[in-house]
């Protein structure tokens, strides 16, 4: 791998080390930084790990970071409490109940080895088909799909939280089957989240009444 750095250094390639961290791998992660930093590389992790996106069984819990472990990681990371910060300034500006609060299906789609185009990779939805309908007719579907989808639910919407959660209709889908849903791994992390930085009094959305 360093042979490799070195070579794409030589033709001038941009290059950055990332990684996902899991319960096997969390103690290496000053390693990790200080390997980057050595090969003077940028770093970047993540350790938000969710579900297969086709349904099927895997060991994501036995991967997971408790909820302390994240908050922990994300108080001693620059990098990512500044995102959280930006995040949760950004979604408080958003309307009450929009699901959808990334670029997907805005300004982005993807599309999959069978030719789908699909709002965002870790969700296989709308599954529109540009080969057989036409590049425009397909992205217009996607973007239907995003603007239809339906609203929070009331527990979402109530949720004191909310502007420090990552929950996306992605990640309802995976963890409830619907785009919609709360997901309790993510709920926990909002909260422990509000409780490290709610000192620094983001402002939340408005609540919709509910009935």
């Amino acid at each position: 791998m360093l042979r490799r750095h070195r070579r794409a250094g030589q033709h001038r390639v941009p290059l950055g080390l990332k990684t996902t961290i899991t319960r096997h791998n969390v103690d290496e992660l000053d390693a990790m930084r200080q390997m980057a930093h050595n090969w003077g590389l940028s770093f970047s992790a993540g350790w938000l790990l969710s579900k297969r996106r086709d349904g099927a069984l895997s060991k994501v819990a036995d991967c997971r970071l408790s909820t302390s472990e994240c908050v922990a990681l994300e108080a001693t990371d620059r990098a990512s409490a500044i995102g959280w910060t930006e995040a949760a300034l950004r979604e408080s500006s958003l309307g009450p109940d929009r699901n959808f609060d990334c670029q997907a299906g805005n300004a982005a789609f993807v599309i999959n080895p069978l030719g789908e185009m699909n709002a965002c990779v870790d969700l296989p939805l709308p599954a529109a088909r540009p080969l057989e309908i036409g590049f425009r007719a397909a992205w217009e579907q996607v973007q239907h799909f995003v603007d239809s989808a339906p609203p929070l639910a009331p527990l979402c919407l109530a949720c004191g939280a909310r502007t420090y959660c990552p929950r996306c209709p992605a990640w309802s889908r995976s963890e409830t089957g619907t785009l919609t849903e709360p997901v309790p791994y993510l709920c926990e992390i909002a909260h422990a989240r509000k409780e490290r930085c709610g000192s620094t009094r983001m402002p939340s959305p408005a609540a919709s009444p509910v009935s």
